[in-house]
């Protein structure tokens, strides 16, 4: 055994390396389609009108399911990437006037460790001088309210125009009110004021009939994982 051992022969050269493929599984594609949310409110949230309201307002081509977490929580699995992402393009959704912030999981994140603390928003700014909007300006007035996320678009819509991008906001603290800006020779204050949308009938709380009627678009089947 000695001799064998001492006559053994060591290569410094490395063979070609082995590719590994990342191994997929059905489990860990349901995963990567689910959001966690949670509603921003001190009582208790009614979970099947929750439930309603979200699923009438996506409309979701591949469906979708919601389960409750308890806490105001709840972990939203959608089929279509194209769904999921337009779910968060659109943010911020509310729920009775409650703001609710979701949280997209990757690499298989825990629900109820997520720290549910930011929300996004799209900000206008109006009364600008058409010389004077640019991406830079937008990016610091996004970074002064907090952070700023997406690039600026400027809107047209006839005579008007106005600048629009987005922000990310830590919702543990407190909003900005107003900022001056320097345009030309003189200051410009802009005002940071809340917009109020109109009502219609896909914003209101579903009725008891409604909410234990059966949804197209609404799954029961439970992703495996959770």
């Amino acid at each position: 055994m000695e001799i064998d051992i001492t006559n053994l022969n060591l290569e410094d050269e490395e063979e070609e390396p082995i590719p590994c493929e990342k191994y997929s599984s059905k489990e860990d594609d349901e995963h990567r389609l689910c959001l966690v949310g949670k509603t921003l409110i001190d009582c208790v949230v009614h979970f099947p009108s929750l439930k309603r309201t979200l699923v009438d307002l996506w409309h979701p081509l591949g469906g979708v399911i919601i389960l409750d977490l308890g806490g105001e929580m709840v972990v939203i699995s959608i089929f279509y990437k194209e769904d999921i992402k337009r779910v968060m393009d659109g943010m911020s959704w509310s729920f009775n006037m409650n703001l609710i912030v979701f949280h997209w999981l990757v690499n298989r994140e825990y629900p109820k460790q997520i720290p549910l603390n930011y929300i996004y928003f799209w900000i206008q700014v109006h009364n600008l001088p058409f010389v004077e909007i640019s991406e830079g300006l937008a990016r610091q007035l996004g970074d002064f309210i907090r952070q700023f996320i997406q690039d600026a678009v400027l809107i047209s819509r006839g005579e008007r125009r106005y600048m629009r991008f987005r922000v990310k906001i830590d919702v543990r603290l407190t909003l900005k009110r107003k900022k001056k800006l320097a345009l030309g020779q003189g200051r410009k204050t802009i005002m940071i004021q809340e917009v109020k949308f109109g009502w219609d009938s896909s914003l209101r709380t579903p009725s008891r009939n409604e909410m234990f009627a059966e949804s197209k678009w609404l799954k029961e089947d439970v992703p495996s994982g959770f």
